[in-house]
């Protein structure tokens, strides 16, 4: 629950729970349009309660419509929206993923080399031109998502 979707102004994000065979899933759509200047991205984002504290990892089954490399980042609202991330790989047949967070790399907004896990707000699986040229599109999914140890 509390799911959103931010996208830069020419991108598209769009978000739907499906059925599937043990239940159902997140089915999280994209397309990056703009100019390459502009940053295109879309990012899926769950906030990340008040628990994260106590975890030290994000455990999530994921799969796309093709091979896809997924920046999964933790946020933190102070400053700049300070944020760390970990590229993913997520290919058409669903398997079992594990972000640990003290494996994961600041970006330029951060001032600390890790997290404060107690003030971060948001966990965000991106897509951006990092990995995806604009004018790319596709379908991720993310299943059984939850903190571990």
């Amino acid at each position: 629950e509390g799911w959103t979707v931010e996208t830069s102004e020419a991108s598209l994000g769009a978000l739907d729970v499906v059925n599937n065979v043990i239940g159902t899933q997140l089915s999280l759509r994209y397309g990056l349009g703009g100019a390459l200047s502009s940053s295109p991205f879309t990012a899926f984002v769950m906030p990340a309660g008040s628990e994260l504290a106590k975890y030290t990892q994000l455990i999530f089954t994921g799969r796309a419509d093709r091979p896809t490399r997924v920046s999964v980042q933790l946020r933190d609202p102070g400053g700049a929206g300070q944020r760390w991330y970990r590229s993913v790989y997520l290919a058409p047949e669903s398997r079992e993923v594990t972000v640990h967070f003290d494996e994961m790399t600041p970006t330029e907004s951060a001032s600390q080399p890790q997290p404060a896990l107690a003030s971060v707000q948001a966990v965000l699986f991106v897509i951006d031109t990092v990995n995806t040229p604009v004018g790319g599109n596709g379908t991720i999914w993310i299943d059984d998502v939850r903190y571990g140890r």
